[in-house]
């Protein structure tokens, strides 16, 4: 899933990367969800979401 969404191969998402995937996963978030989970994510404010910082968010989205 993490591979899939990380278009330009860096490790990490940026912000578009997740809120593009999380769009087209259809699990019915609007924006305002997506920029909360994104905001959960990005534990140490570098605008990007590591492998380890997706993980708990990930496992929450496939267990849904």
């Amino acid at each position: 899933m993490f591979r899939g969404m990380d278009k330009e191969g860096t490790g990490k998402l940026t912000y578009a990367e997740f809120r593009d995937s999380f769009r087209t996963l259809s699990y019915g978030l609007n924006d305002n969800d997506i920029n909360m989970l994104i905001a959960l994510a990005d534990e140490d404010h570098d605008e990007l979401i590591s492998w380890e910082e997706f993980i708990p968010i990930g496992i929450e989205a496939i267990c849904t």
